[in-house]
């Protein structure tokens, strides 16, 4: 959301600072897909030379419509998982 954007009343926000974020599509079943979500996003930064950014802001997912709302024929979602990251520095 953009800065100052009005919170619905009874919900809270929290304010993200920037950073670099790693978005995995983690597509399968639903009861299969959040145990693996962290470490499948992990996996493929590491393949792009990125790695989990600790000090970063917060991991997350996102419920996608339609992608996670409605299923695929074969039963299949799509997650969105956010997480922080940044590049690994290579020596030289």
């Amino acid at each position: 959301m953009k800065p100052n954007t009005p919170v619905p009343e009874g919900f809270i926000h929290r304010d993200v600072p920037t950073s670099t974020v790693a978005i995995g599509w983690i597509q399968g079943l639903e009861k299969d897909i959040y145990l693996v979500s962290h470490e499948l996003t992990q996996k493929e930064m590491g393949k792009r030379g990125y790695k989990f950014d600790e000090k970063g802001s917060r991991c997350m997912e996102l419920y996608n419509c339609p992608r996670f709302t409605i299923p695929m024929d074969n039963g299949e979602i799509i997650l969105d998982y956010y997480l922080p990251c940044e590049l690994v520095k290579k020596e030289i």
